[in-house]
């Protein structure tokens, strides 16, 4: 899995940490469909609140329920 930091220009919104204290990043390949994979960059230590938090963002963002669409 491929590494990376970020900084504050690459931060979605405004960070408590000063910008010499950068997160390491993870990106995962996830197989969203069949023939569709997306790349999720994400903290290399995430909590069990943070995932479940971006389980529910993801679920938010859906745009139809999976089991209606056969998938």
């Amino acid at each position: 899995m491929e590494e990376t930091e970020t900084g504050p220009e690459e931060a979605a919104g405004p960070s408590p940490d000063p910008p010499a204290a950068a997160a390491r990043l993870v990106v995962y390949p996830f197989p969203v469909r069949q023939d569709l994979f997306a790349e999720l960059k994400l903290l290399a230590d995430p909590s069990f609140e943070e995932a479940r938090r971006l389980g529910r963002f993801l679920e938010a963002v859906a745009l139809t329920d999976a089991a209606s669409s056969g998938e």
